[in-house]
């Protein structure tokens, strides 16, 4: 690996580490602090969908002013400060109704403040995938994929052995922990590739909207994605009701990861099926998943049906990544990466732990059968998606009106050669 490589993957481990706390502790840290069930859901719902709709912005601006690496830095020091603030528990002095809205409040702005540096620096490594293929170098997504995830494996890993018989407020020392460690780390981000150091023009945004096979597979992605949702909000909270501890519910999380790792390992090497395949594969793998987890509870068919992360998540998110890679010219990249966080990662979840929180309330683990829904639908999406290798309608390079708005934006004459 190179020293750019390396630096992108210590980043993506420093980003990934808080999101090894967030992911599988966060309902139990608000449970703690005394919220429902519907209240949980809430907030996280909320959380989810206020991110998604700020993210693409964030991502737009970056691809249009080339500041990736600085707004990924400002992001993650002012989620960090924000994070810092739940410190206050209101519950010693002020009503429940108050104490409820401070949680509410800042773990929003945290959450919001924080997650647009995930797509920015996915899309600073996908960047850089297309900089070292298109001058015939060897690289692959999956195998950078590897550092985030091994991260997340390894703080959740961590987490779950030490907040074991702890009050919950110790999750919260470690979000903020984690998210300080993720600022540090965006200080080795290196620049982006020479060849796409070059600024996207103006409408992008709509641009990349306006293409049916790109909404097609944001759509099937937000679907197969977000049958994940009361397995992120709930998880962890209907574990622990069922009599496991906070270790071994650590080690299933981590479990899920070293799936996940391994399947980009291999991905990374031998893998080549095309994007639609692995779009299958993971709706597949999400429906006998959940379909399992409505199910069983024992801590045999928790620790084997973990396993199948590797096709729920892992190969739904490498299918998005290498269409993204075909099919999105470099400059637009981010734009595109943080428009597949808003739908993929934001919509769908955000519906799917809405639908979630009543549904656990009154069904508890029967909640896991709504989610096959989501990942079948998702499966009927993808099958009118065209082959990430299919010519399409939009050129990898900018049309000539791209070109000539980027040129009037920098003050130049769009007759002008360049």
């Amino acid at each position: 690996m190179t020293a750019a490589s390396h630096r992108l993957g210590l980043a993506f481990a420093g980003t990934f580490a808080v999101l090894g706390i967030t992911v599988p502790y966060l309902g139990l840290w608000l449970e703690g602090r005394g919220l429902s069930e519907t209240q949980i859901s809430l907030v996280m719902t909320t959380t989810t969908w206020v991110r998604a709709a700020y993210t693409p912005f964030v991502g737009n601006r970056a691809d249009r002013n080339a500041s990736h690496r600085n707004l990924c830095r400002v992001y993650a020091c002012f989620a960090t400060l924000l994070t810092a603030v739940l410190f206050f528990d209101l519950r010693s002095f002020a009503g429940a109704d108050l104490a409820f809205v401070f949680v509410f409040a800042f773990t929003l702005l945290a959450n919001v403040a924080y997650m647009p540096v995930i797509p920015l620096v996915d899309g600073i490594v996908l960047r850089s995938v297309q900089e070292a293929q298109a001058r015939g170098r060897r690289s692959d997504y999956a195998g950078l994929r590897i550092w985030a995830s091994s991260a997340f494996l390894v703080v959740a890993l961590a987490a779950g052995a030490f907040l074991e018989g702890k009050d919950p407020e110790y999750i919260l020392v470690l979000w903020c922990a984690m998210t300080f460690v993720a600022a540090l780390s965006t200080i080795v981000l290196p620049h982006p590739p020479s060849s796409t150091e070059k600024r996207a023009s103006k409408g992008g945004f709509w641009q990349l909207l306006a293409r049916r096979e790109l909404v097609l597979l944001f759509v099937a992605t937000a679907l197969i994605q977000g049958s994940h949702g009361c397995y992120y909000a709930f998880g962890s909270i209907w574990w622990e009701r069922v009599g496991h501890d906070r270790d071994f519910i650590g080690l299933l999380w981590a479990e899920g990861v070293l799936a996940e790792i391994v399947f980009f390992f291999i991905a990374a090497r031998f893998l080549t099926l095309r994007p639609k395949l692995l779009l299958y594969a993971g709706a597949a793998a999400a429906i006998v998943r959940w379909s399992i987890l409505a199910t069983f509870h024992d801590a045999a068919s928790l620790i084997a049906v973990q396993w199948l992360h590797a096709g729920s998540f892992a190969a739904t998110h490498l299918a998005s990544m290498r269409w993204i890679q075909k099919q999105v010219a470099p400059e637009r990249v981010v734009t595109a990466q943080t428009l597949l966080a808003t739908i993929g990662g934001g919509l769908g979840p955000g519906l799917a732990i809405a639908v979630s929180g009543p549904l656990f309330r009154s069904y508890e683990a029967g909640a896991f059968w709504a989610m096959t829904g989501f990942a079948a639908a998702g499966a009927l999406v993808a099958l009118f998606l065209p082959r990430a290798d299919a010519k399409l309608g939009a050129s990898l390079r900018p049309s000539t009106d791209e070109r000539d708005a980027q040129r009037a934006d920098e003050g130049q004459d769009p007759l002008a050669e360049g």
